[in-house]
């Protein structure tokens, strides 16, 4: 397992941050109305091993200024001070004047008070830093969807709206063109919404609407990103980790699947032989289709004994 359980949130913000700096801008209220341009600026500040989230330097007519985002799953004491850090950092290398904002994708462990600034006393410097803490879960989830920007659909789910939310994203998300962007924004939507939603509901969800197979989703480089294969490269261990990981939950997707079309049947034992991603992906495919419990049976077994 990752030594980090907020890796998979981390990689879907990342991904989605690089993909449409606008839509970031939005989300955490930083987006002028009379903006001329947004550049990525790289995290690295300096020697030190602090590395922020995202850095954008934005321009409009009248001023240029750096916005700092920090994505954080659930809120850290440490926050403040790191966020003094980073604004710190960010000013010494472009002299510019830096915006932070803290994005919180849950709810859960958050305080009932958040002070949004700290100041660091070093004897005769003290410095103080004031940043913005936005609470995904207040935005609306209607006001998200109004801009029509599909990278703003994985973070809607966590946002301020009831369940039927989620069918009106899917089919935004269904609308979608490219067809490897749209696997990629799939298989962060699961992963963003399990924060809130069962995650095997989310995958049913998406095969339902937006008819990717999950099959599709575990071949794609956001699935490969997100349950880390590739990501060690030219380490053995780190790439059979990942695939482990990855197996797991296809096989918890398949028990999901089988229970909702055969709920007294137990594949439990035929499926923990099985470790192979194209068969257990092939299996998702097939359990929807299959006619009874036991062509399903023996449909696993066939595809089982090669291995």
């Amino acid at each position: 397992m990752s030594d980090n359980p907020h890796k998979p949130f981390d990689q879907a913000f990342k991904f989605l941050a690089e993909q449409d700096a606008e839509a970031i801008l939005f989300l955490v209220g930083a987006l002028p109305e009379n903006i001329k341009s947004i550049e990525s600026l790289p995290p690295e500040l300096s020697s030190t091993t602090l590395i922020p989230d995202q850095i954008y330097l934005v321009t409009t007519p009248d001023e240029k200024y750096i916005v700092h985002i920090e994505a954080q799953t659930y809120w850290e004491s440490a926050i403040p001070q790191r966020m003094s850090e980073y604004a710190l950092l960010l000013w010494l290398k472009y002299h510019l004047p830096v915006m932070g904002y803290v994005l919180v994708l849950s709810q859960k462990k958050f305080p009932l008070k958040v002070t949004p600034f700290v100041t660091i006393d070093a004897g005769y410097t003290q410095i103080t830093t004031h940043f913005q803490v936005v609470r995904l879960w207040e935005l609306s989830a209607e006001d998200a969807l109004a801009q029509n920007r599909s990278s703003l659909i994985p973070f809607v789910p966590l946002m301020r709206g009831d369940e039927a939310i989620l069918d009106a994203s899917a089919l935004v998300l269904q609308a979608v063109v490219d067809e490897r962007y749209k696997l990629d924004l799939a298989m962060h939507f699961i992963v963003l919404a399990s924060l809130r939603y069962n995650k095997l509901d989310m995958f049913d969800l998406i095969g339902r609407t937006t008819m990717i197979s999950l099959h599709q989703l575990s071949d794609s480089p956001a699935y490969q990103r997100i349950f880390g294969e590739g990501r060690q490269e030219g380490r053995q261990e780190g790439r059979q980790e990942g695939r482990q990981e990855a197996a797991a939950v296809l096989v918890q997707v398949i028990q999901h699947l089988t229970t909702k079309r055969f709920s007294t049947l137990d594949i439990s034992s035929e499926l923990e032989t099985i470790s192979d991603l194209n068969i257990l992906g092939q299996i998702c495919e097939e359990v929807p289709q299959v006619a009874s419990a036991e062509t399903l049976v023996s449909r696993i077994r066939e595809l089982s004994a090669g291995l």
